[in-house]
């Protein structure tokens, strides 16, 4: 009758599969008192999933075209409202179209989770995202949290053989909160003798430790960079620009 209970979760709604075609359509609700009965078994990280819960989608997926007509996540620190059609033909974005709308009430909710004590302060992350020309356009993808903000435009091309562009916007970022919560963890942070191993005098502040990502074979990438003010430091930045690119054909 459409209804499915798991522990203290429960599932109302319609869903089917259907093999031949690899689709699967959905029309569900779900409801959760208290997720902390799936939460890992670590007394520190149950606070972090102590919350109600309730879930609202409804869409196909395919393996060419995931299609939300609506996802809806809402607990009491924070909200999720997307919905929109995302479809591949080959190496070109085509027919898509997204929205998202992310509230989080206070970043250190997440404490727990990220061993940081992060600052007490919301995160708004809003986002609408189109195909054309074969590309995946961000009209508009824009984060406030605190008094920091950053708006981003720009596009995405052939997953194959990536090619990104990005411009990047803000008229502050505080940096405040976050040098605080760094400097209070380094003062927690008990110093580490040397070992016989450490080159002396090695007192890098970013370690000489290799990098591994798994890179596409070829990526294209160019980012601009405008920021009006960089406060929380020792004296104010202004007007800051910038520029990157990255250009590897093949490995």
């Amino acid at each position: 009758e459409g209804q499915l209970r798991y522990g203290s979760t429960s599932f109302a709604g319609n869903l089917s599969l259907d093999l031949e075609a690899e689709t699967m359509r959905f029309d569900v609700e779900s409801n959760t008192p208290d997720i902390t009965d799936y939460a890992p078994d670590d007394e520190d990280l149950a606070p972090a999933f102590s919350v109600p819960i309730s879930l609202r989608a409804v869409g196909e997926l395919s393996e060419e075209a995931w299609s939300v007509e609506a996802l809806q996540i809402e607990s009491t620190q924070a909200k999720i409202d997307s919905s929109g059609y995302l479809e591949l033909d080959g190496d070109a974005f085509v027919n898509s179209h997204l929205n998202s709308f992310i509230t989080i009430a206070s970043l250190n909710v997440f404490d727990e989770l990220t061993a940081l004590a992060l600052p007490d302060q919301g995160l708004v992350v809003s986002a609408e995202l189109d195909s054309r020309g074969g590309a995946l356009v961000i009209e508009r993808l824009k984060l406030i949290s605190g008094e920091s903000d950053l708006s981003l435009t720009g596009r995405v091309e052939n997953p194959e053989a990536l090619k990104v562009e990005f411009t990047a916007v803000s008229e502050e970022i505080n940096l405040t909160p976050w040098i605080t919560m760094l400097a209070e963890r380094q003062a927690a942070t008990p110093k580490k003798a040397p070992s016989e191993g450490d080159a002396a005098g090695n007192d890098r502040l970013i370690p000489d430790v290799p990098l591994t990502f798994d890179w596409p074979e070829a990526v294209r990438a160019s980012v601009d960079v405008s920021v009006a003010k960089i406060s929380g430091l020792a004296r104010p930045v202004l007007s800051i620009k910038g520029a990157g690119q990255v250009d590897q054909q093949g490995v």
